[in-house]
This record gives C-alpha cells, structure tokens and sequence, in this order.
C-alpha cells in the first residue's frame, strides 16, 4: 500500500512538472531560459519572431595609444540571454588580428569588452567584430575606430 501512494506522489509531480514547466517557460523566458527549453521555427528563426541581431559600437571614434577602448555590444530578438557568449574580434589597420576576447551578456543582452592599446600601437583604423551564435542563430556586427598620435 505504501508503494502505490509512493508512486501516485511520483507520478503526480511528473504530471505537474510535465504540465506547469513549459506553460511557465513560455510566460516568464527568463525563469526558464531557451538553453534548456529551446522553441524553434522552421527557418530556425527563434521563437521571438525573428532573427537575433546584434549591433557594435565604441565609447568615442577617435583614440591614441595608451587609451583604454570600451566596445559595448547590444544583442537583440531573443526571449533570454541567459549564458549567451558574445565573441569580439579586433583587427589592427593592416588588417592583421590583434586580439580575440569573449564576454558574457548581461540579463539585457549587453556586453562589454575592454582593449588597451600598448602605447607602440599602429595608427590608423582598427575594425571590430562582434558576433554571437546562439542554438543555432547567428548574428554578427561590424563597427571601427581610429588611433591617431597625441
């Protein structure tokens, strides 16, 4: 007899979880996020209607060497950020890679990246990449800056 209350206990909270977990995930994403209960479309657009996006940008345009570059990356289209890696890639004037670097988004789908360029540093533009990959969107964003002497 104690079995079988043992089982009917178990057999409704499998029942329960079964039923209140994604009914919860779907209302509230970031109580459970997409990393464990991934909603995809056909076309592999996400379930917020469209395709993540991402956009790249600089604290000023204009540097010198020394300097500390700040690059702010904002991520957007997705239900939850929660552990979404944001890749940064920055390339100096000669098109050569200088560094690679990842961070982590915020609940708001930001994230930062700090460069400090050596005070040898070449002048001229670097470019910067930004991009994301996420159960199995990509997305990627492109912004510059310029190192001119002091």
């Amino acid at each position: 007899m104690q079995r079988l209350r043992i089982r009917v206990i178990l057999l409704s909270l499998a029942l329960i979880v079964i039923a209140v977990v994604p009914v919860v995930g779907f209302l509230y994403p970031s109580f459970f996020p997409l990393y464990y209960f991934p909603l995809m479309m056909g076309n592999q657009q996400l379930a917020s209607g469209g395709p993540a996006t991402i956009q790249v940008n600089t604290e000023r345009s204009i540097y010198s060497c020394g300097d500390s570059v700040l690059i702010s990356a904002q991520v957007y289209g997705l239900p939850s950020y929660f552990a979404l890696t944001v890749q940064f890639q920055i390339f100096e004037p000669g098109g050569g890679l200088m560094v690679t670097g990842s961070s982590s988004a915020k609940s708001n789908g930001q994230a930062t990246y700090q460069l400090i360029l050596s005070h040898s540093c070449l002048t001229g533009v670097y470019d910067v990449f930004a991009s994301i990959d996420y159960l199995g969107s990509t997305a990627s964003a492109d912004t510059g800056f310029t190192v001119e002497f002091s």
